[in-house]
Formats: structure tokens, C-alpha cells, sequence
């Protein structure tokens, strides 16, 4: 089976979304359906590590994806970058923002 790695900070970035989506006033089952979404994701370009676009300006290997919900669909981007037996999830980001500043 594919694995799923996931760096410190996209650790982060995952519990934060969650954090943010899922407050009370917003939709905590929307979060639930976010995470899930990056997760199925995530499991299909571990099994396909070069599926996804490549992103040498941000690091050598690093590679993008977008993903969400039903209602957003490419909402989320995803960068990661192969490793032995599928992924490491690198960062998480809104589409919308300019997360190429932080490369």
C-alpha cells in the first residue's frame, strides 16, 4: 500500500484548515469532508507519485495537486514530493492564495 508521509508543516497546515472550517459558525462537517477529500487525494497520487505537476522553482521533486470538496473542487493545492512507496505531503494551501510567495 502507497504511504502517505507528511511534513511538519503540512501537519500544520491540515489541523489549521480544520480549525478554520470547522468552527462552529462555519461547517464542522465541512471540515470533516475537506480532510477526507485531501485524503482521497492524497492516497491516489501516492499511488501515481508523478501524476501531479512539477514544481522545480519551489524544490527539487516538489509537485502540486489541487483537490476539495464537491462545492469547490479545486479549491486546495496540495504540494508534496515522491518518496520511496508514495508521498510526503509537503504544504497545504487555499487556491486563492499566492502560495507561491512562500516558496
Amino acid at each position: 500500500m502507497p504511504k502517505i508521509a507528511k511534513s511538519p508543516a503540512a501537519r500544520a497546515d491540515l489541523l489549521n484548515i480544520y480549525l478554520y472550517v470547522g468552527r462552529t459558525d462555519r461547517s464542522p462537517s465541512g471540515a470533516d469532508r475537506l480532510l477526507e477529500a485531501i485524503e482521497k487525494a492524497s492516497a491516489l497520487y501516492a499511488e501515481q507519485p508523478l501524476l501531479g505537476t512539477p514544481r522545480p522553482e519551489f524544490a527539487e521533486n516538489y509537485r502540486l495537486f489541487s483537490c476539495g470538496t464537491k462545492s469547490n473542487p479545486n479549491g486546495w493545492v496540495v504540494i508534496y514530493r515522491p518518496i520511496e512507496n508514495g508521498i510526503e505531503l509537503m504544504r497545504v494551501y487555499r487556491a486563492s492564495q499566492n502560495y507561491t510567495e512562500f516558496f
